[in-house]
């Protein structure tokens, strides 16, 4: 079997994206506010300090999140649905944060950095049981993997949000692109591996940052998986704007190595990373 060619790390990107949060009402913010009050109200309280304004809160912090990072575009069936309809979805969240057998789930860096066993079992069973709670509130299978995701990451932090860019981000590193919630460990495996393997620079970007909120100055530390999400969809980006320029030029009847030469010319970025982008569309 033909070994996978790694590529080297994307210098900057991560620098790019934690930069942006220093931006006043930028949406990186939603995640923070929403992963934060998840930590700090809801992570393994008992029933005396859980409170029906505090679940409201958590729904309001869920749901603006998702909807800041599109999970409430036209196209899904959450554009029906207000925030309170995450009730549900935060209180087996809270439950899940005391039950032993599935609160390592909150504990990911923990395990990382300790180099543990990351619990994927657990996580496959509570993705099973979020997923099946969504679906009973009538969500169509079609979205939920997305959304399941999207909601770890903004509230557990345990894995990466796999949408469209993050999927990007992966394809360019030869990385498995899909969380199967019957069998996540592959693809979660591979990317812990992926963050040891760079591990010198994820600990060389700014992290904790300090950000001016509201007149105070706040200091966010983010946890591994949002680091790797960061990087994955920052570079999924990029990759998804040099694939439509390379379905724009087909359209003009363009040959492979006139689309390769352009693009490669007129880029901002590296030579080297957009060819690397170029070899993957184009081969």
């Amino acid at each position: 079997m033909k070994e996978k060619q790694e590529k080297p790390i994307v210098e900057g990107l991560l620098d790019e994206m934690i930069k942006e949060m220093s931006e006043e009402h930028n949406r990186g913010r939603s995640w923070w506010y929403c992963y934060d009050f998840f930590q700090k109200n809801i992570k393994g309280k008992n029933e005396n300090e859980v409170n029906p304004k505090l679940m409201d809160l958590a729904c309001l912090n869920l749901a603006f999140y998702l909807a800041s990072w599109g999970m409430y575009r036209g196209s899904t069936d959450l554009l029906q649905k207000d925030y309170k309809f995450f009730g549900p979805t935060v209180d087996f969240l809270w439950k899940s944060s005391t039950d032993d057998n599935y609160k390592l789930l909150w504990q990911v860096d923990d395990i990382i950095n300790k180099k543990s066993e990351y619990p994927y079992k657990q996580l496959q069973e509570t993705a099973h049981k979020l997923e099946t709670k969504l679906k009973e509130e009538g969500l169509k299978q079609g979205q939920l993997n997305t959304l399941v995701t999207k909601i770890f990451l903004g509230t557990l932090a345990c894995i990466p949000a796999f949408d469209t860019f993050v999927k990007n981000g992966l394809k360019y590193h030869n990385c498995q692109q899909s969380f199967n919630i019957d069998n996540p460990q592959r693809v979660i495996e591979e990317i812990i591996g992926f963050y040891i393997k760079n591990i010198s620079y994820f600990e060389s970007v700014e992290n904790p940052i300090k950000i001016s909120i509201d007149g105070s100055v706040i200091e966010i530390k983010f946890p591994i998986m949002k680091l790797i999400d960061m990087y994955f969809w920052k570079l999924g980006i990029i990759y998804n704007d040099v694939e439509n320029k390379v379905k724009e030029r087909k359209k003009q009847g363009k040959t492979d190595n006139e689309i390769y030469k352009e693009i490669v010319k007129e880029t901002k970025h590296t030579k080297a990373f957009i060819k690397n982008i170029l070899d993957i569309l184009l081969k």
